[in-house]
């Protein structure tokens, strides 16, 4: 099951972090996405996009609940709990999130996991091969 998470994690961050690279991109702007292995357990995911980007005083507000850094008027739809979801998952499976930001050139965001390991199944969890022969008559 902990590997279900974690794969629910990944899906969800990723899913939140270029929804963000595209929502607040610019016209013709481009989004990256990156997977790149930091160790022999480890994973970054990046995602980078060509935005407006984001000031410095924008930055130390961004995890904060609600709060769409002055686009609370904009065309573009949100709660301001994207990032605050994405950051609460990411931290409760051991990693971390960041972001680089540059006014007028865009953002990119980071999110580094520890890899699970493949299940291993104990031998009491096997049933013998009659018993499951029994199972399928």
């Amino acid at each position: 099951m902990h590997r279900f998470r974690r794969l629910f994690v990944i899906q969800q961050t990723k899913e939140n972090l270029l929804s963000n690279a595209i929502k607040y991109n610019r016209p013709a702007g481009t989004v990256t996405v990156e997977c790149t292995p930091l160790a022999p357990d480890a994973l970054r995911i990046s995602v980078r996009d060509s935005g407006a980007g984001l000031t410095v005083e924008q930055l130390a507000q961004l995890f904060q609940p609600f709060n769409r850094l002055g686009k609370e008027t904009s065309l573009e739809e949100g709660t301001g709990i994207g990032l605050v979801v994405t950051k609460r998952l990411v931290e409760l499976m051991g990693g971390i999130i960041g972001v680089e930001s540059t006014v007028g050139a865009g953002s990119a965001f980071r999110i580094n996991l520890a890899l699970a390991g493949a299940p291993q199944l104990a031998m009491h969890e096997v049933a013998p091969v009659a018993e499951l022969r029994r199972g399928l008559h």
